[in-house]
């Protein structure tokens, strides 16, 4: 593949409050911290300041899916499934529809340098 993108929605309970689209990435990939920043900042522009009102910084992690390639590999996380905003939000065609063009916009100005 050129890229790896794994999209989760995400749960924490302990801290309901916690909200917003998350961008996860292979800190030992030196491919994955460009192409997750180039996500998380349309994420931010287009998702977590509208539905929101806060950006987020890409974090690094260590999920199997994003350890095991050489190419740009990022996980996604939608939103909180135990947050009642978020919750609500991923279920809305609207939220999701947007939640697709980011990503696909994402890739296209990482892949190709064009919005």
């Amino acid at each position: 593949p050129d890229a790896v993108i794994s999209i989760h929605m995400n749960f924490y309970k302990a801290q309901p409050s916690r909200r917003g689209a998350q961008v996860f990435y292979d800190a030992k990939n030196p491919y994955s911290l460009p192409f997750a920043a180039t996500l998380m900042q349309k994420i931010n522009t287009e998702i977590n300041k509208k539905y929101g009102g806060r950006e987020y910084a890409a974090l690094s992690g260590d999920f199997y899916i994003i350890n095991s390639t050489s190419v740009p590999a990022a996980i996604v996380e939608c939103g909180f499934l135990s947050n009642y905003a978020d919750e609500a939000n991923l279920q809305k065609t609207e939220y999701q529809f947007a939640i697709a063009a980011v990503l696909c916009n994402a890739i296209a100005r990482y892949a190709y340098g064009v919005d």
